[in-house]
């Protein structure tokens, strides 16, 4: 039933997404009785029929798979022209999370080191320049408990009090390095 449930819920939608206008089913099976794809139906159309509001009203939020992490530190230490593209990248970076319907947060340093990571599935480090150990740590405990760490190049390149690090960053080592871009 669950199966069917879904791949009803699958074809309602899809068939709405494209113009449909009406709905027909099967109704009644041989036996007389109506058919449960009739009835799936009919509970997935029932709040539809009474507006979108409705519907919105009791919908429930995606949860945020995705952490966005800032730092203060990263920002003391860039220019002023940096931080005008830490603003851009972080905006580029959200319409794209929003355009692919995923949920996100933005985690700050106080965040991380409270709740830590947990309850979400990737990291994203825009120009997060300034790292210390324990973020490093954490951040590390991140991808090995299964998180993924997508980074740019300078991720990480300098301590928290913007001193060139004495030892590489595990955690950054193993993350996606991509370039982001403004463009």
């Amino acid at each position: 039933p669950e199966k069917n449930s879904n791949a009803s819920r699958r074809l309602l939608w899809n068939s709405l997404y494209h113009g449909m206008t009406a709905v027909w089913t099967g109704g009644v099976g041989e036996d007389g009785q109506v058919c449960e794809d009739t009835i799936l139906l009919g509970e997935i159309i029932y709040p539809l029929r009474q507006g979108i509001d409705v519907l919105l009203q009791f919908a429930e939020p995606v949860p945020a798979s995705v952490a966005i992490y800032e730092n203060s530190a990263s920002l003391y230490v860039s220019s002023l022209e940096e931080r005008s593209k830490i603003t851009n990248v972080q905006t580029l970076i959200v319409r794209t999370l929003e355009g692919l319907g995923l949920g996100y947060d933005f985690v700050s340093y106080s965040e991380l080191m409270e709740t830590g990571l947990s309850g979400y599935g990737v990291l994203i480090l825009p120009h997060v320049r300034a790292l210390s150990a324990e973020e490093d740590a954490l951040i590390g405990q991140f991808i090995v408990d299964g998180g993924t760490l997508i980074t740019d190049g300078i991720a990480g390149e300098v301590d928290e009090h913007g001193a060139a690090r004495q030892t590489s960053s595990k955690a950054i080592e193993a993350g996606l390095q991509i370039s982001f871009s403004e463009e």
